[in-house]
């Protein structure tokens, strides 16, 4: 293989078969072997203080901005391609001199792997449509994370709070969502994942079939969900329980709709404070259960509030971000 075959990669200068080219052969042992050799040559005949000389910090400024750091690689590193190969493993955080062949398979594709994070805040929803035509309908306080484009097998993504997945068919790559070490994984359907932290973990499945499973404890048994029905996972007991569940109950968010059915306080409160992005203060919460009722499309916080009141029986005030409901 051509050595600049690697500093045309990084500066974009390969065609679309010249790069799958590259890559597969990077892939086969004797492409990790000569890159790594040389690599080893270079840094011998080199100080250290040479084998580093680039913008690290500029480097890691673009990673945070999530931008692909393939783009601008040419004009931080030096000319020499083996350095570069060099000062990308020191940016990863892993040490040449005690660097392992067989320990580290992949290490040079790390940086074509660009990972993208998609966060909400209280108050906020945010939908997302993804290259493979699937799509993303965040709900407030939730984030998801994944690899751009997925790999060439399997689409994963992470989530911590709350998403509806509308999932695009490919048989060959099934889509994996990660939550609190469960592991939901569908060919093409749509589903809720309820995964906040603190409380239980709700998969309602809409359309099409999945299966829910633990990533790391074996001792509990994976389950398929037909539509309809709901798994859900107590982490105190480790135990995944399927049931039947109501529609609007856990999917009416992602129309704009909240949805109140025999729902406690807690909740109420938790709901509406993810919504409005407003903290809320419960004044003389009664000792007896009060059970929540009520469905408002695009209604404002003042406005449930108001319904609510009647049958719960308290009164309000409401200061910038500060809500107090006072009961009676």
């Amino acid at each position: 293989m051509d050595p600049s075959a690697f500093d045309k990669y990084f500066k974009g200068q390969l065609s679309k078969e010249e790069e799958k080219d590259f890559l597969l052969w990077l892939n086969k042992q004797e492409g990790k072997e000569e890159i790594f050799e040389s690599v080893e040559q270079q840094i011998s005949t080199e100080s250290e203080e040479e084998a580093l000389e680039f913008d690290e910090q500029k480097v890691l400024d673009q990673i945070h901005r999530k931008l692909p750091v393939h783009q601008p690689l040419r004009k931080i590193f030096p000319r020499n391609w083996l350095k570069v190969a060099a000062s990308i493993l020191v940016v990863l955080g892993v040490g040449l001199y005690y660097f392992q062949m067989e320990n580290t398979p992949d290490a040079l594709f790390v940086v074509q792997q660009e990972k993208v994070v998609y966060t909400t805040e209280a108050g906020q929803k945010r939908t997302l449509k993804l290259g493979d035509g699937s799509r993303i309908v965040l709900n407030a306080g939730s984030g998801v994370s994944f690899v751009k484009g997925f790999s060439a097998d399997k689409r994963e993504v992470t989530l911590e709070g709350e998403a509806f997945f509308e999932v695009a068919h490919d048989s060959t790559r099934p889509f994996t969502v990660y939550a609190q070490g469960i592991a939901t994984t569908a060919l093409g359907t749509s589903f809720n994942v309820n995964a906040y932290s603190n409380q239980e973990l709700k998969v309602a499945l809409t359309s099409g079939k999945v299966s829910v499973k633990h990533t790391q404890l074996k001792s509990v048994e994976e389950l398929i969900l037909e539509p309809g029905e709901l798994a859900n996972f107590t982490a105190e007991k480790q135990t995944i329980t399927k049931s039947t569940f109501h529609p609007k109950l856990e999917t009416a968010w992602v129309e704009g709709v909240i949805y109140f059915e025999n729902s406690s306080l807690e909740h109420m409160e938790k709901t509406l404070e993810r919504w409005y992005g407003v903290e809320i203060d419960l004044v003389n919460k009664p000792g007896k259960p009060i059970y929540v009722r009520g469905e408002f499309k695009r209604q404002s916080l003042e406005n449930v509030l108001t319904s609510l009141s009647y049958s719960c029986g308290f009164r309000f005030s409401i200061d910038h971000s500060n809500v107090k409901v006072i009961f009676n």
